[in-house]
């Protein structure tokens, strides 16, 4: 009896599961003591896919190894959610595979990019979705979430 439970479980997954598994962003600024009146912020961001949803959440040793990149093609972006505007360019998700694991079915990757803002703002940039665990007991599938985060460049004198 525990095989078939185990067996149904498994199956109930690859069929109702949805792509996105988590993710971070965190950003610094390149100088700490910027000059003039804007500062050049190093933006990262990583993020974990269902590596059997789709090829292009697709990773492996192969991936890895060519820097080759995940959820390219998806069309999901970091952008601006708040705050003083025009100055965040959009951030596509795809990222360069760091890696994966197989027996729990996710790809792992990041990307760093630079951005510059103007002194004396602070804003916040996310990415916002539907796409999580379809199993959860709160938060499944597509009732929405958003992983956030705050920029401030105010110069503290």
């Amino acid at each position: 009896m525990r095989l078939l439970i185990i067996v149904l479980v498994s199956f109930s997954t690859i069929v109702y599961g949805t792509h996105f598994r988590g993710g971070t962003m965190t950003w610094r600024p390149l100088n700490n003591t910027p000059s003039g009146s804007t500062v050049a912020v190093q933006v990262r961001e990583r993020w974990s896919w269902n590596r059997a949803y789709s090829p292009s959440f697709y990773c492996d040793d192969t991936t890895i190894a060519t820097h080759g990149v995940i959820g390219s093609g998806s069309g999901y972006l970091v952008t601006r959610i708040s705050g003083t505007g025009g100055f965040w360019t959009s951030m596509d998700t795809a990222v360069n595979c760091t890696d994966y694991n197989a027996a729990l079915t996710v790809s792992s990757g990041e990307h760093y990019e630079t951005q510059t803002f103007p002194l004396n703002i602070a804003f916040s940039v996310g990415f916002a979705d539907g796409n999580w665990f379809s199993n959860l007991v709160v938060g499944g599938n597509d009732t929405g979430w958003r992983l956030i985060f705050f920029i401030c460049a105010l110069l503290i004198k």
